[in-house]
């Protein structure tokens, strides 16, 4: 015998072969399936059991910018979270090259309020991750010289870009006949 009952979400009917299990569910008020996944929250541990399983698992760059867009990102902001200098590190270094420099820029020589201070790495870490915690390889520079700095290097934000722009929207290939 089925029992039947809908969902008090969505109205779906929902069927049920076991008496037990049409009567929890009628208890409980649960809602089916597709409406318990929507936007639900879960407990620390579930998270904790879904991190513990995913440890160890690599994903493709493709399947993080389809992650990071699906859940409203802006599909490049991981490529920060998998570099060895995220963290504590690089502020702790960041400190370490303005204390040094005693907090005046190292370009324009401006004696620079501790929060407008500004550590830039001399070789860019992205070329060179080896390098990217020491700290002769930083200068203290005001806001101004940074921007500065970065605009007369190539754009390594937009290098990116371009490789997600790649993978979001492939170039088709013609053939010409």
């Amino acid at each position: 015998m089925k029992y039947c009952r809908n969902c008090p979400s969505c109205g779906k009917l929902q069927t049920y072969t076991d008496v037990s299990n049409f009567k929890r569910a009628f208890k409980r008020n649960s809602k089916c399936s597709s409406c318990s996944q929507k936007g639900g929250k879960k407990s620390e541990e579930t998270k904790l059991k879904i991190a513990e399983g995913n440890k160890g698992k690599k994903t493709s760059v493709e399947t993080r910018i389809k992650m990071s867009l699906s859940s409203g990102g802006d599909g490049k902001t991981f490529l920060l979270h998998d570099k060895p200098w995220t963290g504590g590190g690089i502020r702790a270094w960041a400190n370490k090259v303005k204390l040094r420099d005693d907090y005046i820029c190292q370009h324009c020589h401006v004696d620079c309020v501790p929060e407008e201070a500004q550590a830039h790495h001399i070789v860019a870490k992205s070329l060179y991750p080896e390098h990217w915690d020491e700290i002769d390889n930083g200068q203290t520079l005001c806001t101004y010289c940074h921007v500065i700095e970065h605009y007369k290097k190539p754009n390594h934000i937009s290098y990116h870009q371009m490789q997600i722009n790649e993978i979001i929207s492939p170039k088709t290939t013609t053939s010409s006949t």
